[in-house]
């Protein structure tokens, strides 16, 4: 079973196996040294000499009014770095330096390697490889001698094709853009193209005005037919509707400018007449809000001088008419607001009725127009813009006459940073060599030893135990942290990232349409010890209680069961009791501190185990828990060297099979699972154990696992119940 995480260290039985498994196959490790030390003797003598030269090549740029860096696209540091290292430019630095031969023979004759890279303050870091000394030394100053030659005859050739294409190509365009001027004043005389835009223009406010004054119009007449639906209201409350509604009208209906015309003839031009309406024409002669707080005022008087006089008395009769004045005024005032808002309604309406007769004659306008740009877009289609070109041309022919003649970028050659001596060539370095055969040597020879050493194959995750065992995978567990000294890893003293793992391999053992309907007892093994399967087991059990379900935990590992140490639990009664008969089944099953759990220690007896598990006792003492606990969980002893799991195996309702990471073989896994095959067990699934996060591929892994199982169900939180109901679980399987 796992004992955690803890940094590992290294053993003297560990450095004992690594020693021995070198002299076992020390002949084949000093043969794969020889052969590499040889090899590399080999190269070292008949070789041929490399030398190498690391040279500067400098770029001077003169800033020039008329530029060619668009004609000719020669004054770049990016260009002559690629140029430098052409075919063409290495046969003729070749050729310069005496070397007669071409591209295809030319790392035979003479260059190895050429490597050019941009440096600091617009140089260029050459290096070169070469079989002789003189072309070493030589090759980067005759690279800037081709390169000058080789521009001032590529601009030569340039300059000469532009400038009698250009000239060609700008007699053709002036007569071409001749003949476009004619064309086109001739259309524009017979379309009138210009005088219906004009036209068109008079009238190119009527639709937006026309919205609004609508929109207007509506919500007057709504505020109109609000008030004759509500004759109850006080006056106080029809000048409130009322001014809210005036104060949201747009101040354009009623303050400014507007159109109306006579009716339109046919195929005339409307009459527009303008009439200026200002807000002195429809405001009221009071402020109602101020003549509102003066009736209140008057009604506060009024009541006051009613308490104290009679209605004979001055004081009284004045009270009154102060309040009878200022009801007058307030009258007035909603008077002159009706009467804003009736003005308002009749003279939207005159306008709507003004536009909507003049709406026909401005989209007869809109579509004369747009038939006679159509016209004209056909007639300029597929027309080349000349002006634009010739232009283009002009400055061309400009630029290559004056611009030419000067350079905008210099280059030099700045000397040698690295060349290697007459004696010394680079390669072959025989220290380097012999270092690099020892090491390449050695390393192969190391690496075929342990390779020999492990041929067996293992399985370190989910995916592959799927492929080589043809079961599914139930979840991974990485190492976990130790509880207390001499007491597995359990959920209540782990994290909510422990309590996680063993909630998704719950999940799919509940929720697996694959697996059969009855998976109330579920047996958990392995196929060598401590593999990890009591730990599954228990930790398994915590969260089946955790779900609220009863649960009980059978420790059936007669030789190593650690349960009731786990748990805290006496070790007897247990099941050795119960099959002996000396106990009864809810005596051995004692309750453990996690809720909802008991557990049933081992209480191993002296006679053999795999007869004792062999009685009749066995079945009758699960049939009889399978009534009292929702679930059952066994923790077995390793299927490979006991007969005890084989034998348990038929009782329960299937098997969950743990496997340790990167460490059991696969031919012993394949062979447990035969033998559980032969005795008709159903096999729910594998658990892979103790998954070291400290290597890096398995932290990869591991939550990617956890990224892309772990989190496609929902999380509820700590505490919350459950995740689903007994019954759900029950329908499910």
């Amino acid at each position: 079973m796992s004992a955690g995480i803890k940094k590992r260290h290294f053993t003297l039985e560990e450095l004992g196996f690594i020693l021995a498994i070198g002299l076992k196959h020390l002949r084949l490790m000093l043969l794969f040294m020889c052969l590499f030390l040889a090899a590399g003797l080999f190269y070292a003598v008949y070789a041929r000499p490399v030398f190498l030269a690391r040279s500067l090549i400098a770029a001077e740029f003169t800033p020039r009014l008329l530029g060619t860096e668009e004609v000719y696209g020669d004054a770049d540091i990016k260009y002559l770095a690629s140029v430098i290292t052409s075919p063409d430019m290495l046969v003729r630095v070749a050729h310069r330096l005496g070397v007669k031969t071409t591209y295809e023979r030319l790392a035979q004759d003479c260059l190895v390697k050429i490597r050019s890279k941009i440096g600091e303050g617009n140089t260029i870091e050459m290096e070169v490889w070469t079989y002789s000394y003189p072309t070493c030394a030589g090759w980067a100053e005759a690279s800037v001698e081709e390169f000058r030659a080789m521009r001032e005859e590529q601009r030569r050739k340039r300059t000469d094709y532009e400038i009698e294409a250009y000239t060609e190509d700008m007699a053709r365009a002036r007569e071409k853009m001749e003949q476009y001027v004619e064309e086109t004043d001739a259309f524009m005389r017979e379309s009138q193209l210009s005088s219906a835009k004009l036209e068109l223009e008079e009238l190119r406010y009527v639709p937006a005005r026309l919205r609004v004054v609508s929109t207007d119009l509506q919500e007057s007449e709504r505020v109109r037919d609000e008030l004759k639906r509500n004759p109850q209201w006080t006056v106080t409350e029809r000048l409130t509707f009322l001014g809210k509604h005036l104060a949201m009208v747009d101040a354009n209906s009623l303050i400014g400018t507007t159109r109306a015309s006579a009716p339109v003839a046919p195929g005339t031009v409307p009459v527009i007449r303008e009439a200026v309406i200002t807000a002195d024409a429809v405001k009221s002669d009071d402020d109602w809000s101020q003549l509102l707080k003066d009736r209140e005022a008057a009604e506060a008087e009024f009541a006051t001088a009613k308490e104290k006089y009679l209605p004979a008395h001055p004081a009284y009769r004045k009270a009154q008419e102060a309040l009878d004045r200022a009801t007058q005024a307030l009258d007035g005032a909603y008077a002159a607001f009706e009467n804003r808002l009736l003005f308002q309604i009749e003279h939207l309406s005159s306008e709507k009725a003004s536009l909507e007769k003049l709406l026909p004659v401005y989209q007869e306008r809109l579509n004369t127009v747009s038939r006679l740009e159509r016209d004209y877009e056909r007639f300029t289609a597929g027309r080349l813009n000349l002006t634009k070109s010739y232009a283009k041309m002009a400055n061309r022919l400009e630029t290559l006459d004056f611009g030419g003649k000067y350079e905008t970028m210099q280059v030099e050659f700045a000397g040698h940073t690295l060349l290697s001596r007459p004696e010394r060539p680079n390669s072959p370095n025989r220290m380097k060599l012999a270092v690099m055969s020892l090491i390449a040597g050695l390393v192969c020879a190391v690496g075929a030893a342990f390779g020999m050493e492990y041929l067996t194959h293992t399985i370190s995750v989910l995916e592959q135990a799927e492929e080589h065992l043809g079961i599914p995978g139930l979840g991974v567990i990485p190492e976990l942290m130790g509880g207390r000294k001499g007491r597995p890893a359990l959920l209540t003293d782990g994290d909510h990232s422990q309590r996680e793992v063993f909630r998704v391999i719950r999940t799919n053992l509940l929720l697996d349409q694959s697996l059969p309907e009855e998976r109330r007892v579920i047996l958990v093994t392995s196929a060598m010890p401590k593999e990890g399967k009591s730990l599954t087991a228990g930790n398994l059990a915590i969260s089946f209680a955790q779900l609220g379900q009863r649960v009980l935990l059978i420790d059936a590992d007669f030789h190593q069961g650690r349960q009731h140490r786990a748990f805290g639990v006496a070790s007897a009664p247990g099941l050795g009791g119960v099959l002996e008969g000396e106990v009864t089944c809810e005596a051995a099953c004692q309750h453990s501190s996690v809720p909802n759990l008991d557990v049933m220690a081992k209480d191993r007896k002296g006679r053999s185990v795999s007869e004792l598990l062999s009685r009749a006792a066995l079945g009758e003492m699960l049939q009889e828990l399978r009534s009292r606990y929702d679930r059952i969980i066994i923790d077995s002893p390793p299927v490979l060297g006991l007969a005890e799991t084989c034998v348990l195996a038929p009782h329960a309702d299937g098997v969950v099979f743990v496997l340790w990471s990167s460490r059991t073989p696969v031919s012993q896994l394949q062979i447990a699972l035969r033998m559980l095959a032969s005795t008709g067990a159903q096999i729910f699934g594998c658990i892979v154990n103790r998954l070291d996060l400290g290597v890096a591929t398995n932290y990869y892994y591991y939550y990617y696992y956890s990224d892309y199982y772990y989190h496609s169900y929902h999380r509820l939180p700590e505490g919350e119940l459950p995740e689903p109901s007994l019954d759900t679980e029950a329908k499910r399987g």
